[in-house]
């Protein structure tokens, strides 16, 4: 895991699990006061010390956007109601559907297998770990003529196996089995080829040296903003089929 934030060093003081729950607990508190209006030319004014993690409003994904909104949350929520834990790491709580993103050793970044919904279940309906959601789908339709159909909203897909069924799933509606690269900000599919890992981008080194555009289109980057540090208190592996799985609980944890 490389110990640099898009370019910038972390620091030497990673912030911590507590740090990321007083954040969105502060942040729930000025929606719901509706004190976090925020212009953007003041917005663009204010100068970030290089170096410094601030964490954002969480990103929550919706079965319309295909499970990658890459926007911050427009409405009021109450932290408690929609924080849950995920089974291999009790300590990473998060809102149901969010989209944050994972660095591997080789500085690609992939969306991490957070606790997901399904969009044809009841909004009580308990969530899950994002990598299942293509076994879930198959309880909602039945084969039909040896095809299996995707049953997430308004897709209808006909699959003729379990694998191209799982890979449609992952990489069409939830946005797994995509590489990003956090330099030239390229995705590539598992299994495509032409793609690169970002350790070896061409671009790598203007952008780390300060030059070229790569800097400014980092901050409109869905992907490369909602990274998010292991210090939140999970262990993540993306060796396969570019799926960041939570694996186990974090250093934090």
């Amino acid at each position: 895991m490389s110990n640099s934030f898009f370019g910038f060093a972390l620091g030497p003081a990673a912030p911590t699990l507590n740090d990321f729950l007083a954040e969105v607990r502060a942040w729930c508190a000025a929606q719901e006061c509706g004190t976090l209006e925020v212009e953007e030319e003041e917005r663009d004014a204010v100068e970030v010390e290089e170096g410094a993690f601030t964490p954002e409003a969480p990103a929550v994904a919706t079965p319309e956007s295909g499970g990658d909104s890459g926007s911050i949350l427009s409405e009021p929520i109450d932290w408690f109601d929609v924080a849950v834990a995920h089974p291999a790491a009790s300590q990473f709580l998060h809102p149901r559907d969010s989209f944050w993103t994972f660095e591997d050793n080789k500085e690609n970044i992939f969306r991490l297998c957070t606790m997901v919904s399904c969009p044809r279940c009841p909004a009580s309906a308990s969530p899950f770990p994002a990598e299942e959601m293509a076994q879930h789908l198959r309880s909602h339709c039945p084969p039909q003529g040896g095809m299996l159909v995707c049953s997430w909203l308004n897709c209808g897909k006909r699959c003729g196996d379990s694998g191209t069924f799982k890979r449609h799933v992952d990489t069409q509606h939830l946005k797994l089995r995509l590489r990003h690269c956090r330099y030239c900000h390229a995705d590539t599919r598992y299994g495509e080829k032409g793609g690169h890992d970002a350790n070896v981008c061409p671009r790598r080194a203007d952008t780390l040296a300060g030059r070229g555009t790569s800097a400014h289109m980092a901050q409109n980057c869905s992907w490369c903003q909602a990274f998010m540090p292991p210090q939140y208190g999970f262990q993540a592996d993306a060796s396969r089929n570019f799926t960041a799985k939570i694996v186990g609980p974090g250093p934090q944890a």
